[in-house]
């Protein structure tokens, strides 16, 4: 947190596997608001006793969902604005009904049997204008990398493969094409996980 701003925090979880081409609704984030571990309380309230740093808070996933692609949430309501409870007519600091909100979201999957899933490494994409603002390099380890054939489809490698934007593969009987250029590893076949690399076509 790099401004504490008193007040509490809730998780959310949507479970977008039924619609992979489909972003997350609010409506579906609001359905699952998840547990504080430990608690009854879907409120994570002790914000105040931290300052701007990172705060590890544990939620209780549902026992229910497994998924390939979830959406987990972040809500942030601060505390820190002078108001007045509508029900009660109490006034004080975050007790209006309208406090500034704060959100962030992440892709994520939830394996069922509680195995640990591989850690992918972010998604980096170049500029597409070299003469743009100079980005910050990020130094690699060296590796060989091996370049698709240059004309028609091709099975989808895991083997360090530089595959190019427009490139076109085969994965598990479907066609998808590159749109942005990258070093394929394992973990980043294509698929609605990897919708920033690849996107079907057919």
């Amino acid at each position: 947190l790099t401004a504490n701003h008193k007040g509490h925090f809730e998780f959310r979880l949507c479970n977008v596997d039924s619609n992979p081409n489909s972003d997350a609704t609010q409506e579906c984030l609001d359905r699952r608001v998840l547990k504080i571990a430990g608690t009854d309380s879907t409120r994570f309230r002790d914000v105040d006793k931290y300052g701007s740093e990172a705060i590890t808070v544990r939620v209780q996933l549902p026992s229910d969902v497994a998924c390939r692609h979830c959406v987990f949430q972040w809500k942030y309501t601060t505390g820190n604005s002078w108001g007045t409870d509508p029900t009660t007519g109490q006034s004080g600091l975050g007790m209006g009904i309208e406090n500034e909100t704060f959100m962030g979201c992440s892709d994520i999957s939830i394996v069922g049997n509680g195995s640990p899933t591989e850690i992918i490494p972010p998604i980096i994409i170049p500029p597409s204008d070299p003469e743009t603002t100079a980005r910050p390099t990020i130094a690699q380890p060296e590796t060989t990398t091996n370049s698709p054939p240059s004309s028609g489809s091709t099975t989808w490698s895991s083997n360090g493969v530089q595959y190019k934007t427009n490139d076109i593969v085969l994965y598990q009987g479907k066609r998808f094409q590159c749109v942005a250029g990258h070093t394929s590893f394992p973990g980043a076949e294509p698929g609605i996980l990897t919708w920033a690399w690849w996107k079907p076509i057919d």
